[in-house]
């Protein structure tokens, strides 16, 4: 049975996004997001908070975007897969484990200012990002969007001939 290794995350950029070109000209762009919940403790009943930090790496296009239009604090969706490497740490010789999101897909939800009430901080502040082969778009959040259709009684529709099952 193949497994499922698929990561959602919302969260807010704690630094700005680290850039790294290699000699072939690749690119990759470390981001590390908070994520936070908050909820009330039964027993003192005070509020408590959490926040977990997450590694993100993005390749391709998505790097672009990632570059151009994120800084510290802009809020992000992205979608990925987890991936844990071994390596040795050079002070101590140990064994040390580091998990990563790789990410595939990306919206931007814009900056914790313009959530505020402030104005955005970037011109795309709402774009759609994704890579397939390591290509990416951004689509602006003015896109018009997709109309649902009104379906009242005596319209065209008909729930026992249209469904597919």
């Amino acid at each position: 049975m193949a497994g499922v290794n698929k990561v959602i995350l919302v969260g807010n950029l704690g630094k700005d996004p680290e850039v790294i070109t290699f000699d072939n000209g690749d690119r990759i762009a470390k981001v590390v997001i908070a994520t936070s919940e908050s909820w009330k403790d039964k027993k003192t009943g005070e509020k408590v908070d959490k926040t977990e930090w997450h590694n993100l790496l993005f390749r391709g296009g998505l790097v672009n975007v990632v570059e151009q239009y994120t800084k510290k604090g802009s809020s992000i969706y992205v979608e990925g897969k987890l991936e844990t490497k071994k390596y040795v740490d050079k002070k101590d010789g140990a064994e040390k484990y580091s998990t990563q999101i790789n990410v595939n897909n990306m919206t931007m939800l814009g900056s914790k200012s313009s959530n505020e009430g402030g104005a955005s901080a970037t011109p795309a502040a709402n774009a759609i990002a994704s890579t397939n082969d390591y290509t990416a778009k951004a689509v602006a959040s003015e896109a018009p969007a997709p109309s649902a259709e009104k379906v009242t009684p005596g319209s065209s529709f008909d729930t026992d001939d249209d469904l597919p099952f």
